[in-house]
């Protein structure tokens, strides 16, 4: 009896160990195919956007501060005699009336020579070309007389082969051809001179261009006006004296509260052309629960040609909004830009460095686009979208939102959005 047990015993255990050895053999055989199976796919796995293109408008992030409407100090970037003075100590004024004007003789003087620079490097252009134009006539005219000589220098060495041509008269064919060619060669060379005395002289022209703008510039600010409505509270000049780039006038304009803040330089003269064209340039201060509309009333003058921003003057929209601030009070401030056409909108975490996106193909292939950023715009949670032009057509394609290291034209990855 306890043989029999023991047998079924060794029997149970030596199942138990084949069983074992076939699952080992079964695992090692299956082993190599399932690490394949696993390491088969191994993309990164990304989110994608689809763009579009559009006109879209920048938000420009501005910090600034609100302030009682001071007084505002008016200068003149000109030296001169003050010709005419409207202004006096306590006078009200309205935005536009004309406060002083300074002797414009000379800017008038500086402003004829300038013009009277570019009549006479038009009048020296046109003279280049009339000579080039006679010359060019002489040019086709002397190419025919060499023709012509050839030619008959031509028959004249083949008669002379049979004595029928004295050897004194094909010398001189020969030195009349060899005179009409120097003077081919003499006329080429006159022609190419006179094209590139007239391309000298245009270059001289655009820069005389400068300068009369310039000079007009100057002849325009020889009148100050009134930047707003207000009163005038001190006048340090008198007809007669002399201005000397100083504080000539000092007003305090009407209104509540302003708000003001730097335009990075690089930004002034789109937001100046604006201004120019009597467009409504919009802003909205931020606050925590809300938004508050304010728009560009004006520029500041540039204090001098290396600053970094300008200073730019915003209104309320509606003056009652106003009362919620403190004079002094900081503001964060987005200032809305002109549109942007065919440009699209990305998240920030698509941009990698120098200003290169990836786009997928149909085979989820990523693609190298290289981008200019033109700014950021905010979407209803907030936050920060980038603003993108290029010159690759980019129309309801996929770009990869996602950032992932080492990415590169030709790696192959898996959107998210079909793993779904």
């Amino acid at each position: 009896m306890k043989q029999k047990h023991l047998a079924l015993q060794v029997a149970a255990a030596v199942g138990v160990i084949g069983l074992l050895l076939i699952a080992a053999v079964y695992l090692l055989y299956n082993q190599a195919p399932v690490q394949q199976a696993m390491t088969r796919d191994n993309r990164a796995v990304v989110e994608t956007t689809v763009v579009s293109a559009n006109h879209n408008q920048p938000v420009l992030s501005l910090y600034g501060y609100v302030v009682v409407p001071t007084a505002v100090e008016i200068s003149s970037p000109l030296e001169g005699v003050v010709e005419v003075m409207q202004a006096s100590p306590g006078q009200r004024v309205r935005k536009g009336d004309l406060l002083l004007s300074i002797d414009p003789t000379d800017y008038q003087q500086a402003l004829q020579e300038a013009q009277a620079h570019i009549k006479e490097i038009n009048a020296q252009i046109d003279g280049e070309k009339r000579a080039g134009e006679i010359n060019q006539t002489a040019l086709e005219q002397e190419q025919k007389l060499l023709a012509l000589s050839q030619k008959r220098l031509d028959r004249q060495q083949q008669l002379a082969k049979t004595g029928a041509v004295a050897q004194i008269v094909l010398e001189n064919s020969q030195r009349e051809t060899q005179q009409h060619q120097l003077e081919v060669t003499n006329r080429l060379g006159l022609v190419a001179k006179h094209e590139s005395q007239i391309e000298i002289l245009r270059a001289k022209r655009e820069a005389a261009n400068v300068v009369v703008e310039k000079r007009q510039h100057d002849l325009q600010d020889t009148k100050l006006f009134a930047p707003s409505n207000g009163v005038i509270s001190d006048v340090h000049v008198a007809e007669g004296s002399r201005v000397e780039r100083k504080e000539l006038i000092r007003m305090i304009p009407d209104g509540n509260y302003e708000v003001r803040a730097q335009i990075p330089a690089k930004h002034a003269a789109e937001v100046r052309e604006q201004l120019t064209q009597q467009k409504t340039v919009a802003a909205k201060i931020v606050l925590d629960d809300a938004a508050v509309a304010i728009s560009l009333d004006r520029l500041l003058p540039i204090v001098n040609d290396g600053q970094m921003s300008q200073q730019a003057v915003f209104t309320f929209k509606n003056s009652k909004e106003s009362e919620l601030f403190a004079h002094k009070m900081p503001v964060y401030i987005r200032l809305t830009m002109p549109a942007i056409a065919d440009s699209y909108i990305i998240e920030t975490t698509a941009l990698y460095p120098n200003n290169t996106i990836y786009v997928l193909d149909d085979n989820n292939t990523l693609e190298a686009v290289e981008i200019q950023k033109q700014g950021y715009v905010y979407d209803d949670n907030d936050r920060a979208l980038v603003i993108i032009t290029t010159d690759k057509d980019l129309e309801q394609r996929d770009v990869m939102s996602t950032h992932i290291p080492n990415p590169a034209t030709g790696l192959t990855v898996k959107k998210y959005s079909e793993m779904q």
